[in-house]
């Protein structure tokens, strides 16, 4: 686990990751039959992207799902899951020790949506002996739960005599993580059935086990209590009595049952089941804000997600922009509220704003964004052990050189030429490696891949290979297994395919040809290119 450096955090806002998975539970999703090329772009789905941390930033080695298919973080927390059908759906990401998270995210046709924002709490552990009950409690004493004698079944639902380990975490609206760990949406089914907006004063996962580490449930009838320990401050604000709230994993929402008890800065609350319950008080006094979002030349940008996030108030709304850019998303009466928009990964500056009484409230200048001309993915397998991706960039900004490359030991740059970056070397299976660019130059792009593990038995074709291009808002998938196998050399090198650009024609030109060595049309020497070459 590592903390992503500057450069990786940069990235993660200014990039569109159209990436793909090689590493998926299920393959049954839509696929392109010709493998994105002389068939077109694959239609009705689209990509979801991101990267996972713990509450501080460090990176994760976390699972990412979406339905029955799921993905494996690489070394930087960089996970993608791509050819999701359009539509509304539950992204969820868990790892061990931590407690899980879910986002309820719509994926839009050719789109990516970006999750940069995924965080999973630590959990403290501890253990009661189920004989006599008692009390576990997190180290900071946010969070306490307390259990009485003899009441814990296992998963048949018999009576479980021994040790219980009871996992526990709480997340307090000041806490560091505290939005990028909260489950789902700041809103919640009520008992009566009516969903309604909701601030947060805090949220607790409770998760207990056995001494065989099988999971461990409270009886039918058995209670444990719940303890949430908020600030002097905020406590002499808050109400008397706060619904609690339950979170359903299956269906992505936040579940009314009961309520939680102030005394003192405490609310307590009697729970018969166990998953992340919430601290949560319904608001009526809701306001809106309304904005546009455009791109960089001033044109309205349609579909972008915007966020509208609580400064002084624990509670986020996400909408979408419609088909001339307007959006307008929710904020609370008589608070400060941030909002700021993202299309796939790229994020405008925030603007803060004061919600007072008079609504709605207009933002005074757009959200701006800058989209990006490509960008290209690489996962594969478990073996071989490292793929590398190479991107040939006609360079047209110096005569002396044809091509830049990028490749891991010239990863490129953002701020200049070549105005492209490949994020991450992944050296351990799987990936992504991705490489995204913000301008597209005259002449031929050519992308390759390489094995670099030095394992000659371990060919490109098996090794479940796959490459996804975004460019032009069309997606393009290239399979190392449909490659013909006539008279190749599997183990080296696999030109996938090749961008040609013409002023302001873009063509996507099909290559998909395994190679003994690097080289096209004669190039292979180093003064060839404005990089160094391997």
């Amino acid at each position: 686990m590592r903390k992503p450096s500057v450069l990786q955090l940069l990235l993660i806002m200014l990039l569109s990751l159209a990436l793909i998975t090689a590493c998926s539970d299920d393959d049954d999703g839509p696929t392109d039959p010709g493998g994105g090329g002389d068939d077109g772009p694959i239609e009705n789905v689209g990509t979801i992207s991101g990267v996972v941390t713990d509450a501080s930033g460090w990176s994760l080695d976390a699972t990412v799902t979406v339905g029955s298919r799921s993905v494996d973080t690489n070394e930087d927390g960089f996970f993608v899951l791509t050819q999701i059908p359009v539509g509304e759906t539950l992204v969820g990401a868990s790892a061990p020790g931590h407690a899980a998270t879910y986002r309820v995210v719509t994926v839009t046709e050719s789109g990516t949506v970006h999750l940069d924002d995924l965080q999973l709490a630590a959990l403290e552990s501890g253990a009661v002996d189920a004989a006599t009950g008692g009390q576990v409690a997190t180290g900071d004493g946010d969070g306490a739960v307390t259990f009485a004698a003899d009441g814990f079944v296992d998963a048949a639902g018999d009576p479980y005599a021994g040790e219980v380990t009871v996992q526990l975490n709480a997340m307090l609206p000041e806490d560091s993580g505290f939005y990028g760990t909260f489950p789902g949406e700041f809103a919640g089914i009520r008992e009566g059935g009516e969903e309604v907006p909701f601030v947060s004063y805090g949220f607790m996962t409770v998760e207990l086990t056995g001494v065989d580490k099988s999971p461990v449930q409270l009886a039918d009838g058995v209670t444990a209590e719940l303890n949430l320990t908020i600030s002097a401050d905020k406590a002499a604000t808050a109400p008397a009595t706060i619904p609690m709230w339950w979170f359903d994993e299956a269906a992505g929402v936040w579940r009314e049952e009961g309520a939680a008890i102030l005394e003192g800065n405490t609310y307590s609350a009697d729970v018969a089941h166990f998953t992340t319950w919430n601290w949560d008080l319904p608001i009526e006094d809701i306001c809106s804000i309304t904005g546009t979002i455009e791109d960089e030349a001033g044109q309205p940008v349609a579909n972008a997600r915007v966020v509208s996030r609580g400064v002084d108030q624990a509670i986020m709304d996400e909408v979408r922009s419609d088909a001339t850019g307007n959006f307008t998303v929710r904020a609370v009466r008589n608070s400060i509220t941030d909002v700021w928009a993202i299309s796939g990964s790229l994020s405008s500056e925030p603007q803060r704003v004061t919600v007072a009484e008079d609504c709605p409230v207009t933002l005074p200048d757009p959200l701006v964004l800058t989209v990006p001309a490509y960008s290209i993915s690489l996962t594969w397998g478990e073996s071989p052990s490292d793929l590398d991706s190479h991107l040939l960039i006609p360079m047209t900004w110096d005569a002396d050189y044809d091509y830049y490359h990028i490749y891991f030991s010239s990863m490129g740059s953002l701020g200049e030429d070549p105005y492209a970056m490949l994020d991450t070397d992944d050296t351990s299976s799987f990936g992504p490696e991705i490489i995204t660019g913000s301008r597209l130059y005259d002449g031929r792009f050519q992308y390759w891949v390489h094995n670099w593990s030095g394992d000659d038995s371990a060919a490109i074709q098996s090794s479940g290979a796959v490459v996804q291009l975004e460019i032009g808002g069309q997606l393009y998938a290239y399979e190392a297994v449909d490659v013909s196998l006539e008279g190749a050399d599997t183990t080296g090198w696999w030109h996938v395919f090749d961008i040609v650009v013409s002023g302001s024609s873009v063509t996507v030109e099909r290559v998909m040809q395994f190679q003994p060595e690097f080289g096209y049309e004669g190039i292979y020497a180093d003064k060839a290119f404005g990089a160094a070459t391997k």
